[in-house]
């Protein structure tokens, strides 16, 4: 699988190649239950024109409680387009371990959180890019003027294609 890196997986205590990611947590509650349905990975969305926007502080209530108990899961911000201080001071703050840059990051922000980011890709990927730049990426539906969480399914052969 090409979306993830060997120092991602070392420190995954995952033993499987799927990662199942659940977005748009924004209650302890709804932590938990995506967890006990067998997630690996929780999303926590900053993007402010999403309905499932999250404050900073209460993510980081949340976070603090996730650590403690499910220290093996890993934790998520989603970004679209914001300042790299802005997604430095998130991470921080709610103990975050991954950045998913879902907006029209360059690859230069991408390679400055280097193994702490991955890139949301909304339709075609140059594959070269990708490998030049080494970095970690997921491919999300091409719906217009959205930017990710519409519930559309991306394009399986197109992703089996780049697998």
């Amino acid at each position: 699988m090409k979306s993830w890196n060997v120092q991602t997986f070392k420190t995954s205590n995952i033993q499987t190649m799927t990662k199942i990611k659940i977005c748009g947590i924004k209650t302890l509650k709804d932590a938990t239950s995506a967890i006990e349905a067998g997630a690996d990975m929780l999303g926590f969305n900053f993007y402010p024109k999403s309905p499932r926007y999250i404050e900073k502080n209460n993510c980081a209530e949340i976070t603090s409680v996730l650590k403690e108990e499910y220290p093996h899961i890993k934790l998520v911000g989603v970004f679209v387009n914001s300042s790299m201080d802005e997604v430095k001071n998130i991470l921080q703050t709610c103990s975050l371990d991954l950045a998913q840059l879902h907006g029209d990051e360059t690859f230069e922000m991408l390679n400055e959180l280097r193994d702490k980011s991955f890139k949301a890709f909304r339709g075609l990927v140059d594959e070269k890019l990708i490998v030049k730049n080494e970095i970690q990426f997921l491919l999300d539906a091409s719906v217009k003027d959205s930017y990710g969480g519409t519930g559309i399914k991306a394009d399986w052969n197109y992703a089996n294609q780049l697998a």
